[in-house]
């Protein structure tokens, strides 16, 4: 064979595997997978919200309002400031920035001790820093025990 026959024998290929994913390749079947709506029957004395998953926020409100007025460490120094409706701004050794109170709260007794865990934004300029904060509540007094850095230009939503 001659170089323009395995040309042509190429080019032909080429038209052929061209058309077939242009126009013939998928196929024109549509295919459908409707299984009807099923109806579940909740069991008596059992209601729909505790029935279906859980899809609300679980943070407590009361322990969020409880929160708003603790008292934190705004820096590594150990400064101390009292948030006021969960909001405070301080000066620590010559750095200025603000903390936030997050909308996350939850509360759990283990081993006769009680915690509580939040997060906390910490404000530096332009730059905000996520904080999950544990607290042991003794007597209904809340006292941050640990902090751990979540990240910074992340907001933490329950």
């Amino acid at each position: 064979m001659n170089k323009k026959g395995i040309i042509a024998i190429i080019v032909i290929i080429i038209i052929v595997v061209a058309a077939y994913f242009i126009w013939g390749g998928k196929g024109s079947t549509t295919v459908t997978n409707d299984q009807g709506t099923a109806t579940v029957q909740v069991p008596a004395g059992v209601t729909k919200d505790t029935f279906a998953p859980v899809t609300k926020d679980t943070a407590d409100a009361t322990l969020l309002g409880r929160l708003k007025g603790v008292s934190v460490a705004a820096a590594e120094t150990g400064s101390r400031v009292a948030l006021v409706n969960g909001k405070a701004q301080f000066d620590a050794d010559g750095v200025k920035g603000a903390l936030a109170l997050g909308d996350v709260a939850v509360e759990a007794t283990y081993n006769g001790t009680t915690y509580a865990f939040t997060t906390l934004g910490v404000t530096l300029g332009s730059k905000t820093y996520q904080y999950a904060v544990l607290f042991t509540d003794t007597n209904g007094t809340l006292a941050d025990q640990s902090y751990d850095l979540v990240g910074s230009g992340i907001q933490v939503t329950g």
